[in-house]
């Protein structure tokens, strides 16, 4: 079978001329009109094209069989395509997720010494114990920081988000994604804090939520009201991902079947909403499309 454990994305999209790039140094640095100066492309094209291997914390999201809590909170559809079709993605639309990349890797920096928990109380980039899937698959998500010092002013769980200019507003996906987690650390695990080593939940039902968003104007700190029933939504939703990704050959059929929610979900609130169709690379959208004509 396939390997379908992680995206086809295997070149940029450039908007300067109509061939793809496959080969950076060939193509992209002959390049008159470039989007970004020639530092910057490499490390985008280290990060998103090229060797899985050799991206940022490739031991963690290339596992084989994993799929991660994100793969469930917007088009279950795009999340299947993107493991069998390949695409490519204007470097344009690479860029905030390259430079959000940048800021977790430096949060994580921060993290104290030896077991954070254990003594601190305290940790970025926190990877909660995997949850067991049908077929062999685990689920796999990590939360942005977490404090677990009672009456601490950082107590909660923090979900960073990097953006073009500050908003007050959260998407939905925020929510769903952060709520995911606390039903997450609310099951019994083994776990180490400042006192003592013990098997239980991370944290009660009264954890807080909350989220902060970093943006070239300045920031915000807001709370998240929790939503219930986010972890038995995300697991139904990766099972159906799993029965698709796991027929051979693929299942255009089945794959009809998952709801194409990219045409119901949108992103931000009034004026600020955009159909999540909007950022489906072309490869995956014409797919999709192809797919409804069928029917």
């Amino acid at each position: 079978m396939p390997d379908r454990s992680s995206d086809k994305r295997y070149a940029f999209n450039c908007p300067g001329f109509p061939e793809r790039v496959a080969h950076l140094d060939k193509e992209c640095k002959r390049c008159k009109t470039r989007c970004f100066n020639w530092a910057t492309m490499q490390s985008m094209w280290k990060e998103f094209c090229g060797d899985p291997d050799q991206r940022t914390d490739a031991d963690y999201y290339s596992q084989p069989w994993t799929i991660h809590v994100t793969d469930t909170l917007g088009c279950i559809r795009r999340s299947a395509l993107k493991r069998l079709v390949d695409y490519t993605e204007d470097p344009f639309a690479l860029n905030p997720r390259w430079f959000g990349l940048a800021v977790h890797e430096k949060v994580e920096q921060a993290n104290p010494p030896g077991d954070h928990l254990k003594k601190w109380w305290w940790a970025c980039e926190f990877k909660l114990t995997p949850i067991a899937l049908p077929m062999s698959w685990k689920l796999i998500g990590k939360v942005d920081y977490i404090m677990l010092k009672p009456n601490d002013p950082d107590y909660g769980i923090w979900d960073k988000k990097t953006m073009k200019q500050v908003r007050k507003y959260l998407d939905d996906s925020t929510t769903e994604q952060l709520s995911v987690y606390h039903e997450w650390g609310q099951r019994p695990i083994h776990y180490t804090t400042a006192e003592h080593d013990e098997v239980g939940p991370l944290w009660d039902k009264d954890f807080p939520l909350r989220v902060e968003h970093h943006a070239p104007n300045g920031g915000y700190l807001g709370q998240v009201e929790l939503r219930e029933g986010a972890l038995e939504r995300c697991l139904e939703r990766a099972g159906m991902l799993i029965e698709v990704l796991m027929s051979d050959p693929f299942d255009f059929e089945a794959a009809k079947v998952l709801p194409p929610e990219g045409h119901e979900i949108y992103y931000g609130f009034g004026r600020h909403a955009k159909s999540a169709c909007n950022w489906c690379p072309t490869a995956l959208r014409e797919t999709c499309e192809a797919l409804d004509l069928e029917d």
